[in-house]
């Protein structure tokens, strides 16, 4: 992410600090849980308002090429 989005320090502190958040957030959590797509989501706004434009555009087409998870149905492990 920071080579292919060209990220200044900056950008990067602020997203490394997101994404720690993010990771304590959903600690114990499982896939799928509702409070997992919350802080999923509050993740990528951060991210979004770190970046500029430019790098919006490059990161959302990232995000589509990257292959998806598959859900596991409800109450499977």
């Amino acid at each position: 992410m920071t080579k292919e989005l060209s990220l200044s320090e900056d950008q990067i502190q602020k997203i490394t600090a997101l994404y720690q958040e993010y990771f304590k957030s959903i600690e114990g959590l499982t896939r799928g849980d509702e409070k997992m797509k919350e802080a999923r989501k509050k993740l990528n706004e951060g991210i979004k308002a770190v970046l500029t434009e430019e790098q919006q555009t490059l990161w959302k087409q990232q995000q589509k090429a990257r292959p998806q998870r598959p859900q596991k149905p409800q109450g499977e492990k």
